[in-house]
């Protein structure tokens, strides 16, 4: 079980460190990035609780309450090709990725969670090398190196009481 949840929080924080890398090739306005996400993000989980017959608290009429108001912040129409984007960083970086993460708190002690969260920044410099070809500086290579190392060493280490993954 804690093995499929180091899995799930692995994930979790790559797709975290995607988002970054993803919102990089949308031409428009942080905030209408952001809410792009929100919108998909909060339409996914909404049909995923549908289809699972799970009760969410918020109405949809609530949530068009909360989210409207936010949409004189980013009058930009976006594109399809920007829609499609959005849509992937909504639920693919923002909805399944938090599941995930929330998902393996239930199993793993938080200060695991917590370490692990670390490496989306390790994840975004290698997705920036591979993809879009930019070159980390000697600073960013050492730190994802101590930071590597944290988590590697954090899985090995005995614990010493409950709250560790070893315990």
């Amino acid at each position: 079980m804690k093995g499929r949840a180091l899995i799930q929080v692995n994930l979790a924080v790559f797709l975290f460190g995607t988002a970054g890398l993803f919102a990089k090739w949308l031409d428009l306005p942080a905030i209408a990035i952001t809410l792009g996400r929100v919108v998909f993000s909060s339409l996914a989980l909404g049909v995923f609780a549908l289809v699972t017959r799970q009760s969410l608290r918020v109405k949809g009429r609530d949530f068009f309450l909360l989210v409207l108001p936010c949409l004189w912040m980013a009058p930009v129409v976006p594109t399809v090709s920007e829609l499609g984007m959005l849509l992937f960083l909504g639920v693919v970086t923002t909805a399944v990725a938090h599941t995930l993460f929330i998902t393996s708190l239930k199993v793993l002690p938080a200060q695991i969670t917590g370490v692990v969260s670390s490496m989306e920044s390790v994840y975004g410099i290698l997705l920036a090398f591979l993809v879009l070809g930019e070159t980390p500086s000697f600073r960013e290579i050492a730190g994802a190196a101590v930071i590597i190392g944290v988590v590697v060493l954090s899985q090995l280490l005995p614990g010493k009481g409950k709250g560790r993954a070893g315990a």
